[in-house]
């Protein structure tokens, strides 16, 4: 009678065992979610630097300074007063 009380004992602590390590929230399961949350962590972080330089660059068109030089370099815009000189690379030798 006693063995057959030790089995089911041992029976039961396998069965919390197995929950404990591979059942749902288990310990590997603990562990392939901090995985994952590192990786939002690292995305996250990627993201954030990515928005404070579009934030300084939105800072900077929203003044007039910054909205003409946004003009000159990726419109090709110049004042009517101005003359614009090229230089090409490896002329002024």
């Amino acid at each position: 009678m006693r063995n057959w009380v030790w089995l089911i004992l041992l029976g039961l602590f396998a069965l919390l065992q197995y929950k404990w390590w591979l059942g749902q929230g288990g310990l590997l399961e603990q562990a392939q979610l901090r995985g994952r949350v590192a990786e939002q962590a690292d995305k996250i972080a990627t993201l954030e630097a990515e928005n404070n330089l579009l934030r300084r660059e939105v800072r900077a068109l929203n003044t007039e300074q910054g909205l003409e030089e946004a003009a000159r370099v990726h419109l090709g815009v110049k004042r009517a007063d101005e003359v614009y000189i090229r230089i090409a690379p490896g002329a002024a030798q």
